[in-house]
Parts: C-alpha cells; sequence; structure tokens
C-alpha cells in the first residue's frame, strides 16, 4: 500500500462522477456568428433530464472500479458489517439525525430535486448509500494503513465526497452547500471509524438523504404555489 494508491482510490469517484457527463452540454453553442457559453433555458433542462438518468450509471461504474480492484476488502467489509449490527445503528441513526438537524440550519435547497420521480430517487439514495459508504470505508481503511490519523483520513475522504456531489452534471448539491457537503461526508466518516462496520454510515446516510429530499420537495413545491 502507497499513498499513490490511496489517492487514485481516493479521487476515483469524483472523476467518475465528473467525466460521466452530458458531453453535448459541456461545449459551448454557436448563435449566429457567435460563440456562447451559456445554456438556454431548454438545454438546461435538458442537461437536468440526462444528468439524472445517468446518475445510478455512475454509481454503478464507481462500484465496478472498487469491487475489479479491491475484492478481498469489499468482501471483509461485506462480512464484518454483519457483526454488532444494533450498535452499529444506534450510530448510524444518531449521526444521521444530527446531519438531518445541522442542515436545516446550513443547507442550501437545491431546485434540482424538483424534477426525477419518487422512484428514481428511493433508486439512488439506496445505491448510494451502498456504493459511497463501501468507497468511503475503503479509502480510510488504506489511508489508515499508510499512518494517516483517523482525523486527517475522516477530512479527506469528506473533501473529495463533497467534490464528487458538486462535480455532477447537473449537481446534486449547490456550490454554497460545498462546505456542508464535507460535513455531512465527515460525519459518515466518523461513524464507519467509530464502529468500522458499514452498517453505520449506511443507515446514517438511508436516513439524512431521503429525508432531506422530502423536505426540499415540500419546501420548493410550497414555494412555487406562493409565486
Amino acid at each position: 500500500m502507497n499513498i499513490e494508491h490511496c489517492l487514485t482510490l481516493l479521487f476515483s469517484y469524483p472523476l467518475v462522477i465528473l467525466l460521466i457527463a452530458d458531453w453535448a452540454m459541456v461545449w459551448p453553442t454557436r448563435r449566429g456568428n457567435k460563440v456562447s457559453l451559456v445554456l438556454t433555458a431548454e438545454q438546461q433542462t435538458r442537461m437536468e433530464i440526462v444528468g439524472r438518468k445517468l446518475i445510478l450509471f455512475r454509481l454503478v461504474i464507481v462500484f465496478v472500479l472498487l469491487w475489479a480492484t479491491n475484492r478481498t476488502l469489499v468482501a471483509d467489509l461485506s462480512r464484518s458489517a454483519s457483526t454488532h449490527i444494533p450498535s452499529a445503528a444506534i450510530t448510524g441513526i444518531t449521526i444521521g439525525l444530527a446531519l438531518l438537524l445541522a442542515s436545516r440550519f446550513l443547507s442550501p435547497i437545491n431546485g434540482y430535486f424538483k424534477g426525477g420521480s419518487i422512484g428514481l430517487w428511493t433508486a439512488v439514495f439506496i445505491v448510494g448509500a451502498v456504493v459511497e459508504e463501501i468507497w468511503r470505508a475503503i479509502c480510510i481503511v488504506d489511508f489508515q494503513e499508510i499512518g494517516w490519523s483517523a482525523s486527517a483520513t475522516a477530512l479527506v475522504t469528506a473533501v473529495a465526497f463533497a467534490v464528487a456531489h458538486l462535480a455532477g452534471r447537473p449537481s446534486r448539491i449547490l456550490p454554497g452547500g460545498f462546505l456542508f457537503e464535507v460535513i455531512v461526508g465527515f460525519g459518515l466518516a466518523v461513524s464507519f471509524i467509530r464502529t468500522q462496520s458499514l452498517v453505520a454510515p449506511i443507515v446514517a446516510s438511508l436516513l439524512y438523504f431521503p429525508i432531506s429530499f422530502l423536505f426540499a420537495r415540500k419546501t420548493l413545491a410550497q414555494f412555487t404555489e406562493t409565486q
């Protein structure tokens, strides 16, 4: 194990999210004799629709990469998750509730959540909870093996996690929400470090993200009705 391997794994998740995009929306558009970098309303809508369809595909690619390069560790993490489930779940619930409370004061509401079916987002949250927490756990284990402290490991994975959410086209978070997404990533990392079980961060993720989504949808719907 070396630092190059750890950094490659760390950045694999945000890079996959960044590179698998609606490339038709990346290039400048030509209007008459002028080149414009500004998306039209129609292009923005198309980008959001395509972006939502690609979320699950991106997560599957991340999992395939993790399985191909860290199969033994993924299997070990899965086996360890079957022990001490009640205590790990309690830790996950505690972290999830703390993040929900903090989000009411620190996290901006993203209008992106107005689009997409409940079924799609439910699938994204379930698959994302598993894939993201496996990625996070592997990163934490690898960085600690080369001598990094628990706090440093939690911080670097939290930043990479936030970058991944900011990198998507369109992003699931707003630029102003980047710091809070780091906090979310840090809390999920701490839940794994404390329990050494995937159960804790997965439970926290499944509690925090769906409820935040439903709250955002309700708030956005109320805002629209008042316009």
